[in-house]
This record gives C-alpha cells, structure tokens and sequence, in this order.
C-alpha cells in the first residue's frame, strides 16, 4: 500500500485521476481507498476497484439531491484529445434532464449534481444517471455522494457504473453514471467512489469499479485495480439470458458478389466485431480468397463484398484464420498456383484497416511449398502478430505426415525450412488440428494410422515458440483404444496444456463421443479415464463433437446426436479432473423434428457456451444458436434462437466470440439463388444480477439499513423479481416481487420490509428482470447512540459469477487511532454447493489461509468471513484476499473504521472483487484535498496474486 504523493491542499491540483500499470508483465491487483477526516476524526471512508478498458456509455442507478445528500460525477478522460461528454438524469418522477460538458486531454472534472438539478425532498431529487461521450472519446466515470448530517459529514459511498464498450481499441474508459431514487448512499470521506460497470452485448452490464481518484492501471502479466471506499453494498443476481438477434434480421450481407462464396471462417477482431474469410469464384480463376471486417454494429468495414487475399492463377481454397492481436488477421489456405493438382500452403497478413500489412507479399507468403502436395491446414496465435500453422504433407515417406511452420509477424519463417515434422510415422496422419499453449507455442492433435492402416488412434504433440517439440517424437497417445478413433477437436485447459476430444468407435457399430486431458509436460492426465472419459455413449452415433474451455481447467462440449430419429444437438461439460458435471449423456440443446446438424461452440465468458449449429430440413435449412449455462441449463428460446432463416438454404455456421459475451456467426446463404456469406452476431443483456452483501441485523451497537436499488434505462417496462438468500440455503422473495418498473425509471427497495428478512445479518439478493436492468445496493449503519447513518456504502452487482474473485484491500489493522474490520462475504447463486477456499496475501508474499477454508457454502446461500478470525492475519494493516471455489460464486469485501474514541463503525466501504487480471486499470476518483472542514486520505492499493514479482507505475491525473 502507497500514499500518494502530491500533497494536499484546497484546489483543484489535489484532485485526481490516475493510472497503476504493471511494467514487467507481472498482472496485479488495484484498488483505491478514500477517507474524510472531518475536523480531526475520520467520518467516511470510500472504496473503488479499477476500470479495465475505455467504454461508450456508463450507467448510476443510484443518486439523490434531497437535503443532506452530495452526489458528484467525476470524469477521467486519458486520451489524447478532449472529449464531449452528455449527462442524462432520469429522475424519479419520470422526467429527464440533460447536462454537457468538455473533459480535456489527460485530465478529468467533476460534476456537482445539485448544481444540475438542484435540492429538494421529492422524487424530481431522485435519479439515475448515463454518462456518455458524444464525440467518439471514452472516459471512466465514478459516482461519490455524501450525506451531510445536520451540518456534519457523516457517510459517503462511491460506485462505478455499468458501461457500455465501443467497437474500437480500448484507449481510455468513458463511464455512464446513474442514480436510484430512494435509498441514498452516504460517504464518510469528502468524495466518494462509485463501481464502473461496462456493458456487454451478450451478458448485459458488468462492474468495474474505479477509484475516488482517477487512474489507470496497466498490467504486464496480471493486474488488478480495486480501490477502497465507503459504498452501500448492492447484492445482485447472475444474468438470466434473453437472446437477441443484434443486427439485422437473417443477417449481414458479408458478401452478395454474383458467382458463388463459401468455405467460411471467422475471428474476432478485438472489438465486437469479427474478420471474416472465404472462398470465392467471381474471377478468372475457379477459386480465389477474399476477406471481409464486420463491425460490432453489423457494419462491414472494408471494400463492399470483400477484399482480395489471393488471386493467384488457378486454386486457391481451405482458408483459415487467426487474428494477429492487434484488430487484423492471419489467413491461411491450401494453393495451386504453380501447376494444377500440386497443391501448397500460402499465406497473408490483413491489417485492421483492410490493408497488406508491411514487408508480406502480394497474393501471400509461402509457408510450404515442397514436393507433391501440402493440404488441410490449420492455424493459431504465436502471441506475437504472427502464426504457427499446421498441414498434412505427402511429400515424405509415408502416405500423409503432419508439419507446422510457424510465419512472425514481418512474414519471416524462423522455423527449419521445410516446416518442422510434428509426426513421420508410418502410414497416415491426418486431420490435424492445433491450438495456442499460450507461450507462444502450440499443442497439436490428429488422428493416426501408425498401428494399423485404415484403424486410427488419437495422438498429441506440443511445439515450443523456437520450433521444438517439447514431448515424445511424433507424439503422445491420447487414445489407443480398439476399433477407430476420428476427428479430434481440442481446446486449452487454461494450463498450458488441452483439453480433446474424439469419435470414438470402440463399442462397435456406433460412434460415441469421449475427451482426455494432456497435461502441460506432455502425459494424460493421471485423474481421467484411460483412453479418455466417456461424454456420451448413447444408443446410435454421437459425432462432430467440438468444444470450448469453461474458462478453468475444464470443458464445454456440443455435439450432433442421433439417440432419437432425427438428429439433435446435446451438450455437456467436463471439469479439471475428468468429472461430467451435467446430466449424463448430455443435456439437450434441441429436440425439434428436423435434423440439427454440424454444431460449433465458443465460449460465453461467464463459463457457460454459445453454441451454433445448422437446422434442417433442405431445402430450408436455417442457422440457429442456444446459451447453455455454467449449470448446464439452456438460456435462450426452447430449441433455440433463429440466427438466419432466409429463403432458401443457410449451412455451415462458424462461430467466434465478440469479445462481449455473445458469438458472430457467418454462414454460406442460398437466398439470391447463388451462395453467399451473411454474418449475425447473438447475445444477450443481463437480466440477473448478485449482490454478495446486506443486512438487516440489530445488535445492541445498532442496525443495518439495506435498499436494493433498480435501474431500467431501456424503452421497455420490465417486470423485475428480487430473491434473497440467507445462510443454509432459505430463499426468500421480495414483498414487492414482482416490481414494475416502466421505462427510464428507476425503484428503490427496503430489504427489510420482507418478512424473514428482517433481522438478518447475512442477506445477498438476486434480482432477475425481463429486460435489460441495472441493481445497485446501498447500506446504511444506524448506530444506537441516535446518529443517522452515520457510514455507509454501495455496490453495483455483478452479472457473471466466476470461480475465482481478488480483494486488493484490507486491514485489520489497529493504532491509536482505531482499529479496522474487514469482512469477505460469499454468495453461491447456484444450484450446487461450493467448496471455497480463501487466502490471505500479506506484504513480502506471505500467504495465509483463512481460518474457515474450505468452507462448504449451500447452494443457493451466502456466508460471512473475518479476517481477523484467522491468526496471522489479524490486526495487519495491509491484507489482499483471492477467494477460489469449485463452483461459480460471487465474492465482495466491506470495511468498517472503528474509532479509539469508541465509535462502533464510523466509516466504512465496500467493493465487489474482481475475477480476473488486466493489464490496464483506470480509477477515476481521488483526492487529497484540503479545507477549512477537514481533509481528504486517498490510497492506492496493489496486489500481485501471481507467482512472479511485478514492477508497477502509478501516474495521476489532474484536471
């Protein structure tokens, strides 16, 4: 923990933004911590976690000017030009309220609301807020309010708000700050700090939080930003999914060129969008390659029906893509320009912009251009802008070989010339397929004949960044089972290692659908099942099985299944240790009468999947999509969300994530009559939220207040219910369950007001609405003695649970001045138990677990945590918490300041954790300002959760 170091005094050069980044590729942790010595006694405290990445729009749900209460918005703004910002109030009587204002290149304002809407005692003092750039700037946006108690600053919280991300390179963040009419949030110090939350596509509104003072944190390897702060906690539920088609209906023409295009693949482009690439037979040669960029908005980006990859004389075909990392594309495709029939590997580089990137040739590079042919192949990152690509080669001794090259990003080929052999075993190797390890090397799978001709086993390589394999020679078997084993699929284990799976013949007649786990050092995970781990073996064929990672050391896989007459599609996932957590056999994605057929699979970013897959009957084939949650429960429509229903037939679906949650699909369309390619992006807005904290507990120091607080800024009513989970599993509705709430408003709910909630001192709460919504939660501490909330604080919910949460700040701390109380609080939504694990982090890398670990947390439940109660960790004044579990939960921390003079809780915050680490954190809010009624303490808090020491900069901003 570090002070800042620019003084203090009464102007605006102590007030800031600021900017942590990580120097040496070590990711860390931020947070910001604010406190109000009022008059020589801390009187507030606020508390922050740090933005990620730039954003369109941020929303507030919570706010009030009536008397006693200060909200401020304060705008960090890290770019390079200045940035026009529009703030619209929603307020509680149904009206709206516009302000404008200029935020100057590397620096930031703040905006005093009752200066905008004045004071008053009546919901018109009420208000959400959004909080948008106009002019194609992002900024971070925080929401501190203060709440001034018969002339004495007694609370304040601060909170950022959801936002919604642009379809360009996050360069800075811009917040959306909203308001909630009703349950007013105070701060105990001069500012507040609200969370950031950003809004994705597929899953709604996220939280980032951002400090009291602006700042930007970027990491190397893993950091996370958190501040400190005095919030009204909100408990929130996890998204329920309602998907939407979000371009045009049936989809994007991509390319609508007269002649026929098909054989398409696809990547994200960083930014909501995707780049996409086929085969074409407009020109003179039977096949060309062309590529297209799709916007996040649907909007294609480049020449209209694509630019030219390669059109050179005769074939070019097969392509495949991966994106370069920096919004453009590597493609790769099997070519025939030097004679029919001879057929080599080429490929190109396409800058964002939709040109050749610098120093690669025309028409493509040649990967691989040897004797007899080279085919089929396939690509992936190098980490580096450039690729390591893969290819069946005949040009050896045995029938088919597999080979890979690996081309950097200048269109070089470090690697041997001629390709380095990934297996030269007897007979065939084929169908390879290939994914990043994530060190700038790659795993490798195929199907092989060694043993036998004509009976395949499955086996694996892995090859290092300098062109080495790293496991036995030709590779490790994965399965060597009786009878064949085909069409391997793999994906990362978030380890260095993979995840694959197979068709798989061994019980006879029928094809069946197995996985394995190959571990980082090249040998199968001892955990699994020999051969692999059955993912479905029922009557009849299971095949073209794909999957995805769960976004730990698991797997999400789909599959066409034929258990029923017609074919359907089923889904299943598998963890770590080779356990099928879902219904045997698979839960049922479709159960229509027509064949759904060729399923593709990505990742939801809340470890669930999207999966896309083609419905029949021909001559009417459609694309169709389904979200399967991280519980396995189907989100969407019952058999799924129409993607591409045109005239005539639309087959062959690709999917990639759009970066936000959701997926972009593209599709060869028969619609005019020739084929075509069409794209379509699918997700949905978060209609779930959680919120960890919140009570209502008595005691004889005093009593909670906690108000749930509901934004819907959209242009339909929803109907909303909130849920509260008490310890052991007890659900609770809401007495005001369902809520209506019409558009552009705004409802405040008392938790206390539920029978059997009242009284309680561990209370989360889920609040599920049928459109997009946002929940905050504010608490408010009642001490005996009569003083009126006299701390408090607030939270934004979160909408994805997540397997892991990091806690930057924490004390247990005690000096002459008081002592600190730090609380972890634990919320499992789901329907399973959790086992969670909690560690504390000390300075100098002492880590000690805490005192309940593991703690079993039913389902459906919550659970509070002290810090102090483990030995080691209390009275420090610098504790970091990462809370684990085996399931999806939600983590928060609240803080409270115990003063020595004997005020029980006369500050406090609250922050949400974070789930993963980023390599820039912004945080918005900070002070360390002067006056004549007390002064502002504003820290920056950084924790390194990983196994490698990390260099961090800190820069502030000031207006």
């Amino acid at each position: 923990m570090r002070r800042p170091t620019l003084g203090s005094g009464d102007d605006a050069a102590h007030d800031f933004s600021c900017r942590v980044e990580s120097t040496n590729n070590v990711d860390i942790v931020a947070e910001r911590p604010m406190y109000f010595d009022y008059h020589g006694k801390w009187t507030g405290g606020s508390d922050v976690v740090g933005a990620l990445s730039p954003a369109e729009a941020f929303y507030f749900a919570e706010g009030t000017t009536r008397p006693g209460f200060q909200p401020y918005l304060t705008i960090q703004n890290p770019g390079l030009a200045c940035a026009e910002v529009k703030i619209t109030y929603m307020k509680g009587d149904g009206t709206t309220q516009e302000q404008g204002l200029i935020v100057g290149a590397h620096s930031r304002s703040t905006v005093f609301v009752p200066d905008a809407l004045g004071t008053g005692d009546d919901p018109s003092h009420d208000f959400s807020c959004k909080v948008e750039c106009v002019n194609n700037r992002t900024n971070i946006v925080e929401r501190p309010m203060y709440f001034d108690y018969q002339g004495e600053w007694t609370g304040g919280s601060t909170s950022t708000g959801p936002y919604r991300k642009i379809d360009r390179p996050n360069l800075c963040f811009r917040p959306l700050v909203h308001a909630v009419p009703g349950a007013p949030v105070s701060i105990e110090r001069s500012r507040i700090v609200e969370y950031c939350y950003s809004f994705h596509e597929h899953r709604g509104w996220d939280v980032m939080l951002v400090t009291s003072s602006s700042m930007k944190i970027r990491r190397s390897t893993q950091l996370l930003a958190a501040v400190a702060f005095i919030a009204v906690v909100l408990l929130l539920t996890a998204p329920a999914c309602f998907a939407q088609v979000r371009w045009q209906a049936d989809g994007v023409a991509v390319c609508i060129e007269g002649s026929n295009q098909d054989g398409q693949q696809l990547c994200s482009d960083g930014m909501g969008g995707a780049i996409i690439t086929w085969q074409d037979g407009r020109g003179a040669n039977p096949l060309d390659i062309y590529a297209q960029r799709i916007d996040a908005n649907g909007t294609p980006l480049w020449d209209p029906d694509g630019i030219v990859v390669c059109s050179e004389a005769n074939n070019q075909q097969d392509p495949q893509i991966t994106s370069d990392g920096v919004g453009g594309a590597i493609i790769t495709w099997e070519d025939e320009r030097t004679a029919v029939g001879a057929w080599d590997i080429y490929a190109q580089r396409v800058e964002a912009d939709g040109g050749i990137h610098t120093g690669w040739a025309a028409n493509g590079v040649a990967v691989a251009d040897f004797a007899l042919d080279q085919t089929d192949p396939q690509i992936t990152t190098d980490g580096a802008e450039g690729a390591i690509i893969i290819w069946e080669d005949t040009g050896g001794a045995n029938p088919i070989d597999i080979f890979a090259a690996r081309i950097g990003a200048d269109s070089t080929l470090p690697w041997a010339v001629g390709g380095v052999p990934i297996c030269d075993e007897a007979n065939n190797q084929e169908n390879p397929q290939i994914i990043s390890d994530g060190t700038g090397g790659a795993i490798i799978t195929w199907q092989d004949e060694r043993v036998l001709v004509f009976v395949s086993d499955i086996y694996s390589q892995r090859v290092d960044s300098g062109g080495a394999v790293q496991w036995t020679p030709d590779g490790i078997p994965i399965c060597a089972a009786v009878n064949n084993q085909y069409n391997p699929q793999l994906t990362t284990d978030g380890s260095e290692g993979a995840i694959i799976t197979w068709e798989d013949r061994r019980s006879g007649a029928d094809l069946d659908v197995y996985a394995q786990r190959v571990l980082s050092g090249g040998t199968v995970d001892p955990a699994w099942d020999a051969d692999g781990v059955v993912i479905c073996d029922e009557g009849n064929d299971q095949q073209s099985a794909f999957l995805t990672t769960d976004g730990r050391e698991g797997a999400i896989l789909a599959w066409q299944d034929r258990r029923d007459p017609d074919w359907n599609i089923y889904s299943q996932k598998v963890d770590g240790q080779g356990v099928v957590q879902w219904t045997v056999n698979g839960v049922a994605l479709t159960d229509n009468p027509e064949h759904q057929v060729l399923p593709r699979i990505v990742n939801d970013g809340c470890h669930g999947a999207i999966v896309t897959w083609q419905s029949g009957p021909a001559p009417n084939d459609d694309v169709y999509a389904q979200r399967v949650n991280f519980d396995g429960l189907p989100q969407w429509t019952a058999g799924g969300t129409l993607v591409g229903g045109a005239a005539a037939r639309q087959l062959n679906p690709r999917i990639t994530s759009d970066s936000q949650g959701g997926g972009i699909m593209v599709w060869q369309d028969e619609r005019s009559g020739n084929w075509d390619v069409y794209a379509q992006k699918v997700s949905d807005y978060a209609q779930n939220w959680f919120l960890a904290e919140g009570s209502t507990g008595h005691s004889d120091e005093g009593y909670f207040e906690t108000w749930v607080l509901v934004q819907n800024p959209g242009n339909n009513d929803a109907t909303v219910s909130i849920d509260y989970l008490l310890p052991g599993g007890t659900v609770i509705p809401a007495a005001e369950s369902p809520l209506a709430l019409p558009a552009q408003s705004r409802d405040t709910v008392n938790v206390a007001n539920t029978p059997g909630v009242d009284n309680q001192f561990s209370v989360s709460t889920t609040v599920t609405s049928d459109v997009p919504v946002i929940a905050e939660r504010a608490m408010y501490w009642m001490p005996s003695d009569g003083i009126y909330r006299q701390a408090a604080h607030d939270s934004i919910g979160v909408t994805c649970p997540s397997y892991e949460w990091y806690l930057a700040e924490g004390s247990t701390g005690t000096n002459e001045y008081g002592t600190f109380e730090t609380w972890v609080l634990v919320q499992n939504p789901g329907n399973n138990d959790a086992t969670v694990n909690i560690d504390y982090l000390l300075p100098g890398g002492t880590v000690i677990p805490a005192a309940e670990s593991p703690l079993v947390l039913p389902a459906q439940s919550r659970d509070t945590v002290s810090i102090a109660s483990t030995p080691g960790a209390a009275n420090q004044f610098s504790v970091s918490t990462v809370v684990e579990a085996d399931q999806p939960i939600i983590a928060e921390r609240a803080m409270y300041w115990n003063s020595a003079d004997g005020t029980f809780r006369q500050a406090a915050h609250d922050s949400r954790g974070v789930t993963a680490p980023a390599d820039t954190w912004f945080l918005a809010e900070g002070s360390t300002g002067h006056s004549d009624e007390g002064y502002f303490e504003t820290w920056v808090l950084v924790q390194n959760p990983g196994n490698n020491d990390a260099t961090v900069n800190i820069d502030y901003l000031l207006p």
